[in-house]
């Protein structure tokens, strides 16, 4: 059994339980139960992750959860998300959602972006919408463009060439004028991609840096393409007081700075790009 830890709400404690799960794959056990009875608080970024981590695993090893055993205030935000309607349906092991979906539910769309699934270019342009609906009103509309640029950048990396579905999900904390954003695709990763643009690196953490360089885009030729460095910029604009991104890509955690892009962890190998962001605005 799987013990999910109690919070959810950093890059650390989501290596830690996928480096778990993943672990776990070599059990001689025939299925995986995981258990959520103890987490009491997640933000998008734990939510995202979570979802990926248990997709990735189901197609090893069948995965059992008992939700009735998980705490309501963490059923319904994981509700409230979008969770369930991604999680294949032998995850739910019979479980009845009719309660949670015939639930009055308060609109959060001005303030959170659910989970939301990126296969297609109209995804990609149906998050510019809820983008603006969360942010035009509240911010100003160089914030807004910021955060669209920001998010779409990785979007249409996910699109062209992660070779898998990614998810976003972004949620907007009035009281302390703080945007918590998850992107996340469980493809072949930035540095397994980027290193076949420059053979002759070998480091990650190099090819990496190559990746977020002006012009070093591999999507540089495709029509709007603006590049991870133009993402990076718009990240720590001067109307951001205070910006943190971890990215977890390949077998490494990396925090990009404003001016660096910095190795803050090696970790084991599991499938994904995983961004999180936490962004003050000033």
């Amino acid at each position: 059994m799987i013990l999910i830890p109690e919070k959810l709400d950093n890059i650390f404690v989501i290596d830690n339980m996928n480096s778990e799960l993943f672990g776990e794959m070599h059990s001689i056990n025939e299925n995986i139960v995981v258990d959520l009875s103890s987490t009491s608080f997640t933000y998008p970024f734990g939510m995202v992750s979570l979802l990926v981590g248990l997709e990735n695993l189901n197609k090893l090893k069948p995965v059992i959860i008992d939700f009735n055993k998980t705490p309501n205030a963490l059923l319904s935000y994981i509700e409230r998300m979008n969770f369930f309607n991604f999680l294949p349906d032998e995850i739910l092991n019979g479980y009845d959602l009719n309660y949670l979906r015939n639930r009055k539910r308060n609109n959060l769309s001005e303030v959170l972006l659910e989970i939301t699934p990126i296969t297609q270019t109209e995804d990609v342009y149906n998050l510019t919408d809820c983008i603006y609906k969360i942010f035009s009103n509240k911010v100003s509309s160089r914030v807004t463009n910021n955060i669209m640029n920001i998010v779409t950048e990785l979007a249409n990396n996910i699109l062209d060439h992660s070779e898998s579905t990614g998810y976003v999900a972004i949620q907007f904390y009035k009281k302390s004028n703080t945007i918590r954003m998850a992107i996340i695709d469980d493809g072949i990763g930035i540095i397994n991609k980027f290193k076949t643009e420059v053979t002759h690196i070998h480091e990650p953490l190099r090819i990496l840096k190559k990746a977020f360089k002006l012009g070093n885009s591999t999507r540089e030729n495709i029509p709007g393409g603006k590049g991870l460095k133009n993402m990076w910029a718009n990240s720590y604009d001067p109307i951001f007081s205070d910006t943190t991104i971890f990215l977890k890509t390949g077998e490494n955690i990396y925090k990009i700075k404003e001016d660096n892009i910095v190795l803050e962890k090696k970790t084991s190998k599991y499938k994904g790009t995983f961004y999180d962001f936490t962004i003050k605005i000033a």
